[in-house]
């Protein structure tokens, strides 16, 4: 199953992504895989508007609709659910390494 998940920018916002969460780092603590959008859309001066992001189940992404905000998600039955660094953490560990 995917979902689709919209995230809107302005800006003074910065860049805003979406990531899946594919381990752990050392450095960063999440291995992350940047997504490209499915969709965007701009306004006329291109500096306001929104990226969409096709999530699958049971996978767990990190997204930062602007600057100071950051989290993660994970889609469970067919539905996109906020989680805590904590939580994320756990299931990453949970899943092990990939073969």
């Amino acid at each position: 199953m995917t979902v689709l998940h919209t995230i809107n920018y302005q800006p003074s916002g910065g860049r805003a992504w979406a990531a899946e969460i594919t381990g752990r780092d050392p450095k960063y603590t999440f291995a992350r895989e940047f997504l490209d959008p499915v969709d965007t859309d701009r306004s006329s001066s291109g500096r306001t508007g929104s990226n969409t992001y096709e999530l699958h189940e049971g996978k767990i992404y990190q997204v930062k609709p602007s600057w100071k905000d950051k989290y993660f998600m994970i889609v469970k039955d067919n539905q996109l659910m906020k989680i805590g660094v904590k939580e994320a953490l756990e299931i990453v560990d949970s899943q092990g390494e990939p073969s």
